[in-house]
């Protein structure tokens, strides 16, 4: 029956979606419910998911088909999503801010609001990292700060990347597939604007209050809003550089002709443009590693696990 609902479906029938829906209930649950067994075999999870929808694919479509269908997303696709977000991962993470100033309510929505606008251009995960560490440094003190990381999740993590194909995956894969680099920005600022305003005065509101109640237990060691020192400054430059490679690869206009051509790459058209991109992310993401100080990494808690 399951051959036959599988032979009979179109394959954008949701039936073929079910082994990515269970991947994504295991990313959910699999922490909280089995942490141990997850975090061991999580690589197994998912590669047992992929071959569930990989299986059956082949099964209905044929080997050939199938294997088509494999290389076109990885090489179309994946690739290219994990060298950007490798590239963004690793020069955000070579960027250490050393803050010695208190967490109040408006240095804390400042912080939140200047991650929102740095999720666009430097990814989610990146502008997280960056800022993460220097907020929960500056509300140690506090007693009340949980309510703090949870709006920094919502503003910086989620509402702040949908500006540019750089904030968030779902919007580079689009640019990937021929969507304007600049249509996010032109149909998402005001759906943006209100909602990362709204939680922002939500937050401002809630640490308002709980401030009240321990202001007076702030230390006399800390510093001005703003003072700060930064490590690692090479790697703003490298982030300049991940935006306009990614900027100049879909505008072919400003490209020589030479590169309007497309590779063969197991029976895939790989444009070369692409092969360009790609080529240039990975240096730039190898110059971060080897010219920040390993220290700096340190400092910002960085390791491959993300990845």
């Amino acid at each position: 029956q399951v051959h036959q609902r599988l032979m009979t479906d179109s394959p954008a029938s949701l039936l073929w979606a079910a082994p990515f829906f269970f991947l994504l209930l295991s990313v959910a649950f699999g922490p909280l419910l089995v942490p141990r067994v997850w975090h061991r075999h999580f690589g197994k999870v998912s590669l047992g998911f992929a071959l569930a929808f990989l299986g059956p694919w082949a099964w209905v479509q044929g080997l050939e088909a199938a294997g088509h269908a494999f290389f076109h997303t990885l090489l179309l696709d994946y690739i290219p999503f994990l060298v950007l977000i490798s590239a963004l991962f690793t020069i955000t993470g070579g960027i250490y801010i050393k803050n010695q100033w208190l967490g109040t309510p408006l240095g804390n929505t400042a912080i939140l609001a200047t991650g929102g606008l740095l999720a666009s251009v430097m990814g989610t995960t990146g502008a997280a990292m960056l800022l993460v560490r220097p907020l929960i440094r500056a509300n140690s003190w506090r007693q009340h700060n949980v309510h703090t990381k949870v709006f920094f999740i919502f503003v910086v993590a989620n509402v702040g990347g949908a500006l540019t194909p750089l904030g968030d995956p779902p919007l580079f894969m689009g640019y990937l597939n021929g969507v304007a680099f600049t249509w996010t920005l032109q149909f998402l600022w005001q759906p943006t604007l209100v909602l990362a305003g709204t939680l922002l005065a939500m937050y401002a509101v809630m640490d308002f209050y709980y401030h009240r109640q321990e202001a007076g237990q702030a230390p006399s060691v800390a510093k001005r809003f703003g003072h700060m020192q930064i490590s690692g400054r090479v790697n703003i430059l490298l982030l300049v550089g991940v935006l306009t490679t990614v900027v100049l690869s879909g505008s072919k206009q400003m490209l020589p002709a030479v590169l309007d051509q497309n590779l063969q790459l197991g029976g895939v058209e790989v444009p070369m443009v692409n092969a360009l991109r790609e080529g240039t992310l990975l240096m730039l993401t190898l110059l971060s590693w080897f010219s920040t100080s390993k220290k700096t990494y340190a400092a910002n808690g960085f390791s491959w696990g993300p990845l």
